[in-house]
């Protein structure tokens, strides 16, 4: 039965590309899609040069790439099972994290190894994120524990927290770096919000999981399993809006660093674009299949969108900031400027 299921959810799968396909050639929008890369985990992060992202990849290498022609111009080495990475807001330090629970911190433009953390967690690093100040990196690990480290040295900065609901899925430093949120998974704990200088919890908020800050961080931003996002104060946990317009779960959220729209992924098979000041949805980038991690460039004029695959996308044509109609488009739209690798090329 599960054989028949599945290929029957591939047919569905085909004749919904298709079909998206056909409406997009229909609606007469150019090219988006820059380039296809498979053997890619999510997930992927654009440089603040806006002219390379890194990306962690199945064979426990992180590479970079350069956005202009996909050409590999970088590869790191972990040399153990990977199972997590952040790169630094100022593009300099890569960090990965693996099932040993240690963190490894390597330069971007050499990819030579920097430091090691000086200390581990006792079973797998879930996820990585980096201070404003490209100084400190969190991690969070399965065993439910947060450590915060010192980038340069290895060092344990702070933590390890352990009051975490469970294991830690995602981490995301407030805009100031005073405060982490962190997440589980939708039905393990939700999201809670530490001190990141002494560890102490300042809020708890059920249910909710990604989470990621407002670029003020006033607001946390949040996805939930029954497709909405939801807005709520960080001071003290109140909701604020919901935004409802997925089929389906929401894996990832990425905010646009002028604070104009946002980016959300969902098993739906699609990324959306938002408007944070009229709170519509102002376009649609249609998947063959769920996606798990969306990222958008400092700049605003790319995308990246992982789900089996990962794409990167040309957002020029669909201007969230200028455009503000409903636009659908399909992978299958692209045409020129369009490339495919894969990781172990």
């Amino acid at each position: 039965m599960a054989t028949l299921r599945d290929a029957a959810e591939n047919v569905i799968d085909l004749l919904r590309w298709r079909r998206n396909r056909i409406r997009a050639l229909l609606s007469g929008h150019k090219s988006v899609v820059l380039h296809t890369i498979t053997d890619i985990y999510p997930r992927v992060s654009f440089l603040p040069d806006n002219e390379h992202f890194v990306g962690r990849c199945y064979d426990d290498t992180v590479r970079k790439w350069r956005i202009s022609d996909g050409r590999e111009v970088g590869k790191v080495n972990h040399g153990s099972l990977m199972t997590a990475v952040a790169v630094s807001g100022d593009g300099k330090t890569i960090a990965s994290g693996d099932q040993d629970g240690k963190v490894v911190f390597w330069s971007t433009d050499t990819c030579e190894k920097l430091a090691e953390s000086q200390g581990k967690h006792s079973h797998l690093v879930r996820s990585l994120a980096f201070a404003p100040d490209s100084q400190r990196v969190a991690s969070g690990s399965d065993d439910g524990s947060i450590i915060v480290w010192n980038a340069l040295t290895g060092g344990i900065v702070t933590g390890p927290f352990r009051d975490h609901k469970s294991w830690v899925n995602s981490l995301a430093f407030s805009p100031a770096g005073d405060k982490i949120a962190s997440c589980g998974y939708f039905d393990f704990g939700g999201a809670q919000i530490w001190d990141s200088s002494s560890g102490e919890e300042i809020l708890e908020i059920p249910a909710f999981a990604p989470v990621v800050w407002s670029p003020d961080g006033s607001q946390l931003i949040c996805g939930t399993d029954n497709g909405t996002i939801e807005f709520i104060d960080s001071s003290n946990g109140a909701r604020l809006a919901t935004w409802r317009g997925h089929e389906g779960a929401i894996y990832s959220i990425s905010v646009f660093q002028g604070g104009t729209w946002l980016a959300s992924a969902s098993v739906d098979h699609t990324v959306r674009l938002w408007s944070t000041s009229s709170h519509q949805q102002l376009a649609s980038l249609d998947h063959p299949n769920g996606v798990y991690d969306v990222s958008v460039s400092p700049d605003g004029r790319y995308l990246a969108s992982v789900g089996f695959k990962a794409y990167i996308w040309r957002l020029s044509g669909v201007d969230p900031t200028i455009q503000m109609g409903r636009i659908r488009l399909s992978i299958s739209t692209c045409e020129q400027g369009w490339s495919s690798q894969d990781c172990f090329g």
